[in-house]
């Protein structure tokens, strides 16, 4: 458990949403290993559901909040909405997405400003957000384009993260989990895709990200209602 932890957060309720990383695709697809077990461990809270589609855009998990559809493994998950409505109450949910906007061809803008309303519909349900930068990869290292892509994305929102106050927390993923080479420390961290983390990356996301979260979950009680939360401020047209 992280030492940061206490008592007053064993009744917290998380939902990690996302992509394939969330699910914790890898093997080819051949094998899930989900870190959402890991980190209620490691933050003693009540309980850590995780929602990933896999192969899934910003865009499309914002079409699909209301409803259950299949992703691109077949695998048929409830939208965002639907889950903090039928699984909840959740009083954080932490969201990992963006990776299969940069080769959508979107613009920084219209990537961070898809995210945005994603939080913003989490906390419209009564949860504070968690921010997860838009992870790094091979092609994201090594692609011009779409390194700048993601550059600027993570920027815009990180500035937007950091002015909702105590409701969102930012977290720059890339810095907690940088990409390595297989050949390289911590490359054992990364599946031969360049993409997704292995088993023992989805396992050190946890453990790195656990004392992030921890005193940030401390700051406010326990499932507070929609209304107790400050209203986000709009984000821009995506």
């Amino acid at each position: 458990m992280v030492d940061t932890a206490s008592p007053s957060g064993e009744g917290m309720r998380l939902l990690i949403y996302g992509d394939s990383l969330t699910a914790g695709y890898h093997s080819n697809g051949l094998r899930f290993s989900p870190w959402a077990p890991a980190l209620r461990a490691l933050l003693g809270v009540e309980a850590v559901d995780a929602v990933g589609h896999s192969g899934w855009t910003s865009s499309e998990m914002r079409a699909a909040m209301d409803e259950e559809a299949a992703d691109v493994c077949g695998l048929k998950k409830p939208g965002m909405r639907l889950a903090m409505r039928t699984q909840g109450p959740f009083d954080a949910v932490v969201i990992l997405a963006g990776t299969n906007d940069l080769a959508s061809e979107g613009s920084p803008e219209q990537i961070s400003g898809s995210i945005q309303l994603l939080h913003a519909a989490a906390r419209a349900e009564g949860a504070r957000t968690v921010a997860m930068a838009i992870p790094e990869s091979l092609a994201a290292r090594h692609v011009p384009a779409l390194a700048a892509t993601r550059a600027v994305a993570n920027e815009r929102l990180a500035a937007w993260a950091r002015s909702q106050g105590e409701s969102v927390l930012w977290v720059d993923t890339g810095a907690l989990l940088p990409y390595s080479e297989p050949s390289a420390e911590g490359g054992h961290l990364w599946e031969p895709d360049g993409l997704h983390l292995s088993q023992a990356g989805y396992a050190a996301l946890a453990e790195r990200l656990a004392p992030k979260l921890a005193p940030w979950l401390l700051l406010a009680p326990a499932r507070e209602s929609a209304g107790a939360l400050p209203p986000p401020s709009a984000p821009p047209s995506p």
